[in-house]
């Protein structure tokens, strides 16, 4: 039997791009593994992780769009255990069970000082210099996780020879139960949704049409009970590998696996109100069980492999490689929303305010309200008594739709590789990689009423990066039925709106896809002389449909992943077909390596890395004709932000290229016998590089820093070995 474990214990703080507010944060991490031959022809290890983390200081934007009371932090606990048994019941033949799981609780909250009140937040109207703003308050989103996820796979291994060549044989299947359990609800019970009023940013329009005296805003209190919503994603599969040897040149790897994924809602639960910020993670006392649903996804899948190995000459040391395989997406709890069915009821008072006069509001004098003076004009909110107020109910109750018949999308990836053994223990390769993938799906917006599809024209646009464009707008009809075509039935298409899961259409004659093209040159240098090494040299070129158009900050897949559907209206696809995919450098360079000094037998290690800036677009607005207002050339959307792509999708801007260099030291004190003293130092970004890794993307503020790598950091470390 053989024992291992270890404690790390690390704590940090940082200050983030635009913001500053210190963030902190706390690690304590535990590992303790077992490894035994508990019986002849028997081998079996069971392995726990334990993380306990603590970190505030956070936000959900940056200054000077939100206020650094408009802050949180986040406890979490995480656990994680593996194991295997495998049993030789020969020489040939293994017989082995594996399991993985992991479950995690995370506890929010909002620092002891906070505001007595939540503060006001805008998401997306007239911010382009911010992207969004929240002001004048404490944070008021509780979003705790409690996810769990558990497999178990049992697979035989069988090596055979004397029919055709030599065989290595595997068999499998697979089961794993998944849960992604959201609570949800605000710290003080509400939360202020706060959003200029009219349409118009012109004061002579807003003077002239609507008399206003001063900048009119609408405020949205919404109450609501915390809630948790229960997310599941099981998946059942079974798998065939074949190493096939059939010369001493020739290898053939043929495999096959079937899955069968779905996800559906489970029993939630709702609660009744907090008395405190901080007793929200109690949890309060249970009202309510909530509904479950039955499978929203269920997807049934093949995904054939198959790989060719050949060694081109006698001394095996040119080998060329090829092969072909079908990856679908893996479906996970988080594809449905985090509201999901029976939620609690919210309370909504919808209240206006006035700030004025206009020379208060209209601090530049050039008669139009941009969003630096819209948000300091929000500033003025709290405190001013409503010019109205009006009571709603509103049911968040949400479910998927998905369309029968929709494919799970699909990548069918082929690569081609040379490599040579160029002197002892050293190689060089070179690899080309081609991916296509299609069957992509999306959210589309539908008429719930009829559930079909808007009837659509199409309205000319022309952007400020000279893209001429044709936009999707919705015909207008008598929709509601009393005889007339008016501002009432954009407003009956607002409120009959909802979207259904479907793989894309083709869009003006182009049937969206991703095709990515890789060239790869690598130097490997196995263990020897006291030192090995790995180095890499990757060229991509990417095009196809992707979310450039609606976000660029973070490299998620779904139609509905947290609260962002994709899409919301069919002007999401418009400039936005081709195009080099974001997250995909032009050029990466890998380096790592590691080198044992003699004598001191201290270990160095190091890992370089190297990208040229990822891809970006400018994004821009459009006008929308509305309830309120019918600007020239405006766009009737069923739902969705009213943007696009404002520049040629081919040609985007970069960001910075990005270097990062990680050491390492290691050094071994023997303490007898079995016993030794590692001592451990670790430095991360040793160039303490600060180049910018995102950027606001939206016209008016296009271009400010959102993110840059985490500054330089060294860490310490002793570990035990006995």
């Amino acid at each position: 039997m053989w024992f291992f474990s270890a404690f790390d214990y690390t704590r940090g703080a940082s200050l983030p791009s635009r913001w500053p507010l210190q963030s902190e944060s706390w690690a304590r991490n535990a590992d303790a593994k077992i490894s035994a031959a508990p019986f002849k022809k028997h081998s079996a290890w069971v392995a726990y992780h334990y993380e306990n983390n603590d970190g505030n200081g956070w936000s959900w934007g940056s200054q000077p769009g939100w206020d650094t009371t408009m802050t949180y932090g986040s406890k979490q606990a995480n656990n994680t255990v593996s194991a295997q048994w495998q049993w030789f019941t020969g020489s040939k033949t293994t017989l082995s069970g594996k399991y993985l799981g992991f479950w995690t609780t995370d506890k929010p909250y909002i620092p002891e000082d906070h505001p007595d009140h939540p503060g006001y937040i805008n998401w997306w109207k007239w911010t382009d210099a911010y992207g969004s703003y929240g002001i004048n308050g404490a944070f008021p989103y509780v979003e705790g996780y409690q996810s769990s996820r558990n497999t178990i796979q049992a697979d035989l291994s069988h090596y055979a020879e004397g029919f055709l060549g030599e065989h290595d044989i595997k068999f499998g299947v697979q089961y794993t139960k998944g849960r992604s359990n959201s609570q949800g609800g605000y710290f003080q019970n509400y939360v202020n949704f706060l959003y200029p009023y009219r349409w118009t940013q012109s004061v002579q329009n807003m003077q002239s049409w609507y008399g206003d005296a001063g900048l009119m805003f609408y405020n949205q209190r919404d109450t609501i009970n915390p809630s948790l919503t229960v997310r599941t994603g099981d998946s059942r599969g079974a798998f065939f590998d074949d190493q096939w040897t059939p010369t001493k040149r020739l290898t053939i790897n043929l495999g096959l696996r079937f899955d069968h994924m779905t996800t559906k809602y489970g029993v939630g639960k709702i609660y009744d109100f907090p008395t405190s910020p901080d007793s929200i993670n109690d949890p309060p006392p249970l009202l309510r069980d909530r509904a479950s649903t039955g499978n929203i996804f269920n997807f049934k899948t093949w995904s054939p492999r198959i790989g060719l190995t050949y060694q081109l000459t006698g001394d095996g040391k040119t080998v060329a490689r090829t092969s072909f395989g079908r990856y679908y997406m893996p479906l996970t709890a988080e594809f449905l929303r985090r509201f999901g069915p029976d939620m609690p009821v919210v309370s909504r008072l919808y209240q206006t305010y006035m700030v004025g006069p206009w020379s208060t509001v209209d601090t530049n004098g050039d008669k139009n309200i941009d969003s630096i003076e819209t948000l300091n004009a929000a500033r003025k909110i709290h405190g001013l008594t409503p010019l109205s107020e009006e009571a709603q109910s509103v049911d968040y109750s949400w479910t998927l739709n998905v369309a029968p018949g929709v494919k799970d999308q699909h990548t069918d990836q082929f690569t081609f590789n040379l490599e040579r053994e160029i002197a002892k223990n050293l190689s060089v390769g070179a690899t080309y990689i081609y991916k296509h993938s299609t069957d992509l799906f999306a959210n589309i917006p539908i008429n719930r009423q009829t559930g079909k599809e808007w009837e659509y024209e199409r309205i000319p646009f022309t952007t400020s990066g000279g893209q001429t464009l044709q936009l999707y707008s919705v015909v207008l009809k008598d929709y509601d039925g009393n005889g007339v075509v008016d501002s009432d039935d954009i407003a009956w298409i607002g409120n009959n709106g909802t979207s259904r899961v479907q793989n894309l259409p083709s869009f003006d004659g182009t049937n969206p896809k991703r095709d990515y093209h890789g060239l790869q040159l690598a130097f490997r240098k196995r263990q020897s002389d006291r030192w090995q090494g790995l180095a890499s040299l990757l060229y991509s070129s990417s095009s196809g449909i992707s979310r450039r158009s609606f976000r660029q900050d973070f490299n998620v897949e779904g139609p509905m992943f947290y609260d962002d559907n994709w899409m919301g209206n069919l002007n999401y696809t418009v400039n936005n077909l081709e195009g080099p995919l974001p997250f995909t450098p032009k050029w990466e360079v890998k380096v790592s390596g590691s080198y044992t000094i003699p004598k001191l037998e201290v270990d160095l290690g190091a890992r370089f890395r190297f990208h040229t800036g990822r891809p970006v677009w400018k994004l821009e607005g459009y006008p929308q004709h509305t309830q309120f207002g019918d600007p020239p050339g405006g766009v009737i959307d069923p739902g969705g932000l009213p943007q696009v792509v404002a520049v040629d999708p081919n040609n985007p801007d970069y960001l910075p290229n990005l270097t990062l260099l990680d050491l390492h030291l290691e050094k071994s004190i023997k303490l007898g016998g079995q016993k030794a003293l590692r001592l451990v130092v670790d430095g991360f970004n040793v160039f303490n590089s600060s180049t910018a890794t995102d950027m606001n993307v939206y016209s008016e503020g296009y271009g400010k820093i959102d993110n840059i790598p985490q500054g330089r950091r060294f860490r310490m470390g002793v570990r035990f070995q006995f």
